[in-house]
């Protein structure tokens, strides 16, 4: 939101184009499956079957790359399917009825993975671009507030203030 209002877009008419770009797609997506299944059901749309597996799928992977996306959904598709095959081997072990068991396992690999490793099994990798020196970035005071419009250059004499001509501190100065 900053970058695109930083050059000069409407905010908040891009948001809302976007949301009913979304919505209409949705609704298209919902009449698509309505008419392919001949009816609509409520007991068809689980919040956990349409919101939290999918949710562990990426978050299992490792959320910003399609890697980490294919890894977690073939993860959480065999599992669910595993226990699907061996409902019968499950049904003996546990005390409970095995239909619930995709759900207890659904929070238990969320609670391992965002205690063992948040970033995903897959973590997402930096961009890097040649010719950059990134040390020299990270290292070097930089002032990042450009939404105030000084006269004059910031005290701290970041990146920008000497951009603009400012100088780097009061010795420099005198």
């Amino acid at each position: 939101e900053l970058t695109v209002g930083s050059i000069g877009k409407d905010v908040t008419s891009i948001r809302n184009n976007i949301l009913v770009f979304a919505s209409a797609i949705t609704a298209l997506t919902g009449t698509l499956w309505a008419f392919y299944g001949s009816f609509v059901k409520d007991s068809l749309y689980q919040r956990a079957l349409w919101t939290y597996w999918p949710w562990l799928m990426l978050i299992l992977g490792g959320p910003g790359n399609n890697a980490g996306t294919f890894v977690g959904c073939a993860l959480v598709i065999s599992m669910r399917r595993l226990i699907i095959v061996y409902k019968w081997f499950f049904d003996k072990y546990l005390f409970f009825p095995v239909s619930y068991f995709e759900n207890v396992l659904l929070g238990l690999f969320l609670i391992i993975i965002m205690i063992f490793k948040p970033s995903g099994l897959i973590p997402e990798k930096l961009l890097r671009i040649p010719g950059i020196d990134y040390k020299r970035l990270v290292h070097e005071e930089v002032d990042v507030d450009w939404r105030i419009d000084r006269k004059e250059p910031s005290e701290r004499g970041g990146l920008l203030s000497r951009i603009r001509g400012g100088k780097k501190n009061e010795e420099e100065a005198e």
